[in-house]
């Protein structure tokens, strides 16, 4: 229960903090950064089907999409 609750006000703080940085409240405002979240997990190793994946591995998948972003934008 209490990972539910954490979850949602490190959310509400997210979108507090991404509409502070634009300077516009919207309610599509995070919908760009969904798929990367999801890539990001799941190329850590966290299957679809059931879900249990581990801290570090969801970490170095972002690790990996950054890399990738950024080498992409040069």
């Amino acid at each position: 229960m209490c990972g539910y609750v954490l979850s949602a006000v490190l959310s509400a703080l997210a979108g507090m903090l991404i509409s502070a940085y634009i300077g516009v409240a919207s309610i599509g405002v995070g919908d760009l950064y969904t798929l990367n979240s999801v890539a990001a997990s799941v190329i850590g190793g966290t299957p679809f089907t059931c879900g249990t994946g581990g801290l570090a591995g969801t970490f170095a998948g972002v690790l990996i999409m950054q890399c990738l972003q950024s080498l992409l934008t040069m």
